[in-house]
């Protein structure tokens, strides 16, 4: 990905960033950020000061804030028997393998990187289909008031989403189904809930449990789970929607309604969000035409009515029993899928029964039972030619490139349709994504392809960096403030579960600011982000994150120990850490400028030495932006 706005444009930028991190130093911050040079300085801090971050350093710049353009180091070929092109070959096949973890799991690690040189990307993925799983904490049920009594660990635990990002980060980076996970993490930002309509942990577990367990199956089932998943049903209001008594009254069509129309929320959603998107698609993705050059609306105001009225007469399961400490009796069920309302003679009564039009003019003739029109309505969604390409190119954009070509999205979208009944789907389309020419080599030619990439997300980002030096963590990432420094996911623009809207933290067509490319995750990315990433990197490269129980049991640290022996030669230090980090696409300006802040610092710190290269590399944009 390269910027395409004008020269003086992206200097400006730059420059106006420029001025950001060169605050660091003097200890400014508009984050009350731990800086890199604090009022008393460790040996660490003060010698990546000088050899990272000098203002006369300009080399730096392109280091740490150059634009998005790399540029590759061609390998060449200089024997006439093959060995040398031989080996070369070799090591682009383990250099992409590296690539293939950055899409696939929550980063690279040294012993995967190893495994899946040995076996292969095609094994590799073969076996996360059966690797273990690690279900959400099973959280108990309590009252949407809080009890006077439920006050500590009791109130963090059950009115809030700690357990549950705990838990996530905690799979994250241990967790064997890497896959699976990043599927659920994928789905989880295209069929949205979010805590601001949804208070309680044990209501958003099960929702992001179901995603979790369905990651590898089947879209149309996953669909219709998610349409009956009381979360869902609550957060987009489905949840209670009833049919509108008629004028004058009619007990066939609607036997208990409302004065008012039934709610729009889930009919418009699931259509514009979930499933087809809002205008006619060809199947590689681009918008069909009409014959005046306009795009053509997939569906209208009508559409959104008449799937309104199949919504209706959905309510929560009977009611669970309440924890015996918190003084209830019983606390609303939003454990199991949704039932059908049916009034004390067992009549559907809050479902309009009456005929409808759908999609592509898809009739329901009414008289039909709640579940039946249901079930019709999600096939009617689910077979729409629109889903292939509008759900591929999505979870392209999650796992890849923001900027999928229309060939790449029409391969995948024929592999959704061809497994489109598959119990497997998923699986099957997550395995073409990755597999697909367009995802695979070693490295990607910045200057043929400037708009490829992706911007790591926040919660990405974090796993990134301590996967790839084992870290021990208590998981206490989502929300982090570490010496008056906040630099968590949350703090980053990506709060766990709590999304600020249903089109989640970043719409999927949102553009890097003043250039012609998409760029979703750059709509939570700004100056103060940008800040608290790097202090991410700096608090856990140069530092550690300490316990502060109860909260924050036992920190997070990463171990450097087996790069310390590297550290005596620069270019075998950079040449494993660029492999690990970057699957070998170091520019040679930034290892030039690296090496340079590497060998300035005494090889009597090994440590000091492997700081300041990590450091280097993961604050760069060659890092951030993942190709």
């Amino acid at each position: 990905m390269k910027r395409n706005i004008s020269r003086l444009r992206a200097l400006l930028f730059i420059f106006s960033v420029l001025l950001l991190v060169l605050a660091l130093p003097l200890g400014y911050s508009a984050d009350r950020a731990f800086t890199l040079a604090a009022n008393t300085q460790d040996p660490v801090t003060a010698a990546t000061d000088s050899a990272a971050l000098s203002p006369i350093a300009p080399s730096d710049l392109s280091v740490r804030l150059a634009g998005l353009n790399l540029v590759q180091a061609n390998k060449k070929v200089t024997s006439t028997d093959g060995t040398s092109s031989q080996a070369n070959a070799t090591e682009a096949t383990r250099l992409d393998g590296v690539r293939l973890l950055e899409q696939a799991t929550f980063g690279p690690t040294t012993d995967l990187i190893s495994h899946v040189a040995q076996i292969g990307l095609r094994k590799f993925l073969h076996e996360q289909e059966g690797a273990a799983k690690t279900d959400y904490p099973i959280l108990e049920f309590w009252p949407q008031t809080r009890p006077a009594t439920c006050t500590g660990n009791c109130q963090r635990d059950n009115y809030s989403n700690y357990l549950l990002q705990q838990h996530f980060f905690l799979n994250a980076l241990n967790g064997q189904d890497q896959l699976r996970q990043r599927l659920a993490f994928a789905l989880s930002e295209i069929l949205v809930v979010s805590a601001s309509d949804v208070p309680l942990p044990s209501w958003m577990r099960g929702y992001q449990q179901l995603l979790y367990s369905s990651a590898l199956g089947n879209f149309r089932q996953l669909l219709y789970d998610v349409t009956l998943n009381p979360t869902m049903g609550r957060f987009l209001d489905m949840l209670n929607n009833r049919c509108q008594t008629r004028t004058p009254p009619d007990a066939n069509v609607c036997r208990n309604g409302l004065t008012s129309q039934p709610n729009e929320n889930y009919a418009r959603e699931i259509l514009q969000l979930f499933s087809i998107g809002t205008f006619v698609l060809n199947q590689d993705g681009t918008r069909v035409l009409d014959q005046s050059g306009n795009p053509i609306p997939t569906y209208d105001q009508a559409t959104i009515e008449e799937f309104a009225r199949v919504f209706t007469g959905w309510v929560l399961a009977p009611a669970l029993p309440a924890p015996a400490e918190s003084g209830a009796t019983t606390v609303p069920n939003y454990r199991d899928a949704m039932v059908v309302h049916k009034d004390s003679q067992g009549r559907e009564d809050y479902h309009d029964r009456g005929p409808k039009t759908l999609l592509h003019g898809f009739q329901l003739p009414g008289g039909q039972s709640t579940e039946q029109e249901l079930n019709s309505a999600i096939d009617n969604i689910a077979d729409h030619p629109n889903v292939a390409p509008f759900i591929s190119k999505q979870l392209i954009q999650r796992l890849v490139t923001s900027n999928p070509s229309p060939a790449y999205v029409q391969r995948i979208a024929n592999v959704f349709v061809a497994n489109r009944t598959s119990p497997t789907q998923l699986l099957q389309v997550a395995r073409a994504i990755l597999l697909d020419a367009e995802a695979r080599g070693s490295a990607k030619d910045p200057i043929s392809d400037p708009n490829y990439g992706k911007l790591r997300e926040p919660a990405l980002f974090i796993t990134n960096i301590l996967r790839a030096f084992n870290a021990s963590s208590d998981g206490i990432l989502n929300s982090l403030s570490v010496g008056g420094s906040a630099i968590g996911s949350a703090d980053m623009g990506e709060d766990l579960f709590n999304a600020p809207s249903v089109f989640n933290f970043f719409p999927p067509t949102a553009r890097v600011p003043g250039e012609n490319a998409v760029g979703p995750e750059f709509a939570i990315f700004s100056s103060l982000t940008s800040l608290r990433r790097a202090n991410f990197i700096n608090r856990v490269i140069l530092s550690t994150i300490p316990a502060a129980p109860p909260n924050r049991p036992s920190g997070t640290s990463i171990d450097l120990a087996l790069w310390d022996p590297l550290a005596a030669d620069p270019d075998q230090l950079l040449d494993a850490l660029n492999l690990l980090l970057l699957h070998g696409a170091m520019s040679a300006e930034m290892r030039a400028t690296i090496k340079t802040a590497v060998t300035s610092v005494p090889a009597s710190d090994p440590r000091l030495r492997v700081r300041t290269a990590i450091y280097l590399i993961a604050t760069s944009s060659q890092y951030q932006v993942q190709r």
